[in-house]
């Protein structure tokens, strides 16, 4: 039998896996997650898989997989998305851990917003739903928070005055970004189905014990492969580090702003919770806006 032959035949009668997307969303304790799993998964007894292909920043996540040569540190160049995806599958489908994880809040929610410009990548997810167990986690949170813990973190990264005339700005400019329902809805939910799309509302309260890593690995049924029983607790990665003092949460947002973010969000938010929330999760995601 030819080397060819084999390759196929071990891909084609390869075992079934359980694999997670983390969609994000960002300022949701995403680092966090991101980095806890890079080093877990590095342990050579670990029984995830963590793929390499597509793994960009410390600690590394799958930013890469939204667009080949997005970033200056990119492996791929630009317009080698099929090579990339394939790369991808090729490395999921050879590995033998069965339960795979992939991570990136940089565009993965919004996949379906860009059919065309990601057409490679919409394949290839729909090969893993079809020949995997696929599963999406994405956490939301109430936007009269995200979006200000979110500028935050732009205005540091661009070197911007945090101010009010620059917030508006960004929200202008960013705010689709922001709904939940209709990044689910317009690709994931299909996909899927309501009973893989694993989510919860980011919020102080609904994460147990205070702790993102935590609550994410009892999300996906994973806390007891990837929590060592000396990690110490991993902090709600609430803000920037500009936004540590809670007294300053809200000074950005003006009237008219928050006006506009609750007008724009109260009918999505409100679908999505009675399709995707438990109550708990709901009561968070529609406080203030209701």
């Amino acid at each position: 039998m030819v080397a060819g032959s084999q390759s196929f035949l071990n891909v084609f009668f390869s075992k079934m896996k359980k694999i997670f997307l983390h969609l994000g969303h960002g300022k949701t304790g995403t680092t966090s997650i991101q980095a806890h799993l890079s080093q877990e998964s590095s342990k050579h007894t670990c029984s995830v898989l963590y793929p390499n292909t597509c793994r960009i920043y410390t600690p590394s996540a799958h930013h890469e997989l939204f667009m080949a040569g997005l970033f200056p540190e990119s492996s791929w160049a630009k317009g080698e998305d099929a090579q990339m995806c394939d790369a991808l599958y090729k490395e999921i489908e050879e590995s033998h851990r069965e339960i795979v994880i992939l991570s990136s809040e940089t565009g993965l929610a919004t996949l379906g917003e860009h059919p065309v410009l990601c057409k490679h990548q919409l394949l290839f997810f729909d090969r893993l739903r079809k020949n995997h167990e696929l599963q999406v986690v994405y956490y939301v949170r109430n936007q009269l928070e995200q979006i200000e813990s979110a500028f935050y973190t732009f205005a540091r990264n661009n070197r911007i005055v945090p101010d009010e005339k620059n917030f508006d700005s960004y929200l202008m400019n960013e705010i689709e970004q922001f709904d939940y329902w209709k990044n689910i809805e317009s690709y994931w939910g299909d996909l899927v189905g309501v009973e893989n799309v694993l989510t919860k509302t980011y919020h102080k309260n609904n994460i147990c014990n205070g702790d993102i890593v935590r609550d994410f690995l009892g999300l996906i049924g994973l806390f007891d492969e990837l929590w060592p029983n000396d990690l110490y607790s991993s902090p709600l990665e609430n803000t920037s580090p500009e936004y540590r003092d809670p007294r300053q949460r809200g000074k950005l947002i003006s009237k008219k702003s928050e006006t506009l973010i609750r007008k724009r969000f109260l009918e999505s938010n409100a679908k999505y919770a009675s399709k995707y929330l438990d109550e708990k999760s709901e009561r968070f995601l529609l406080e203030g806006f209701l």
